[in-house]
């Protein structure tokens, strides 16, 4: 299986994009050949790194305290801060 996640990618932008004059061929072909989420629910805190672990994994990001990743390239857990 291969998942593929793009930030801030809304399902309208795909399901429409001729209309709005973004032609997207390949994104649409991997949608109706495959299969795809009309949309998620986010896991706090919404931050991309914890949400796609947690579309992984199916655990919420507090266990595996991963929460943030700041400009510096260093993960940080804030659990308990």
């Amino acid at each position: 299986m291969v998942m593929i996640s793009i930030d801030g990618l809304r399902p309208g932008h795909v399901f429409e994009a001729e209309k709005r004059g973004v032609p997207v061929p390949n994104l649409q072909r991997l949608m109706h050949e495959g299969s795809y989420a009309t949309g998620v629910r986010v896991a706090l805190p919404s931050v991309t790194y914890p949400n796609h672990t947690t579309l992984v994994t199916g655990v919420s990001p507090l266990p595996y305290r991963t929460w943030s990743m700041p400009l510096g390239g260093r993960w940080q857990a804030s659990a308990g801060r």
